[in-house]
């Protein structure tokens, strides 16, 4: 079985590093990053990811920024996004700037996985 790859966005270190530690206990190849500019430049480097999970506070640009250039991409508009967000954001809102699923913080790991599984199948 080939392992998934995802790449998960998020600023703040606990929560891109509980993120990480998770995915890679389920079995997943995990990348992060922590601004806009470093996700972009993995993506250019490292185009084939199977998933990115990304906050909506991120510097220098918001996720639904982010998600709506990744999306206006055709090498990544392929990919599933994932919202992670403390804030409270209507589904239907993050849905229109292109999130494929939302999940908000705080989260456990069973629903992260449930999440992540679902986008993946």
């Amino acid at each position: 079985m080939i392992q998934k790859k995802i790449l998960v966005i998020d600023d703040e270190r606990d929560i891109r590093d509980n993120i990480q530690r998770i995915l890679s206990a389920a079995g997943y190849f995990v990348q992060t990053a922590d601004t806009l500019r470093n996700a972009i430049k993995i993506l250019v480097e490292q185009p084939a990811f199977d998933l990115i999970t990304c906050d909506v506070m991120i510097p220098a640009a918001g996720g639904f920024e982010l998600i709506e250039e990744i999306k206006s991409d055709e090498k990544y508009a392929h990919i599933p996004v994932l919202m992670i967000t403390g804030m409270d954001i209507d589904v239907l809102h993050a849905t229109q700037h292109a999130a494929d699923a939302v999940l908000t913080k705080p989260f456990t790991a069973l629903e992260l996985q449930n999440k992540v599984k679902t986008l993946l199948s």
